[in-house]
């Protein structure tokens, strides 16, 4: 029996590409999101802003930045699309209950022994 040998091969092209464009949307939309939700001038409310998140969310990214005053905070920015999608299944999940008939009527939330704090 002969020695195994190993031979590196590099991926396709197509991977590479499709990595690195990845690789730009997540290094570059935490500046766009910011700068459409906070202006154009948000990093000017920061000394410093660490593009490169330490830690993921589940709909978005969190930044480590620290504020004029010397405070470190957490900045969670979340990915275009995420609170269109959530609004679009919590529509779909209404339309469901209603087609089930599974709401309460008003009248069973009334004699309920339950109170809702506003």
């Amino acid at each position: 029996m002969h020695g195994a040998t190993t031979r590196f091969t590099f991926p396709p092209v197509s991977h590479a590409f499709i990595f690195f464009s990845f690789f730009l949307f997540f290094l570059f939309f935490p500046q766009k999101v910011l700068a459409s939700e906070l202006g154009k001038e948000w990093q000017s409310e920061v000394t410093t802003f660490e593009i490169i998140p330490f830690a993921a969310a589940s709909i978005g990214q969190v930044h480590r930045a620290v504020l004029h005053g010397g405070t470190e905070v957490a900045m969670k920015i979340q990915y275009p699309g995420v609170a269109k999608s959530i609004e679009s299944d919590i529509d779909n999940l209404v339309g469901i209950m209603k087609i089930w008939n599974v709401f309460p009527s008003c009248k069973s939330l009334i004699k309920s022994p339950m109170k809702f704090i506003p």
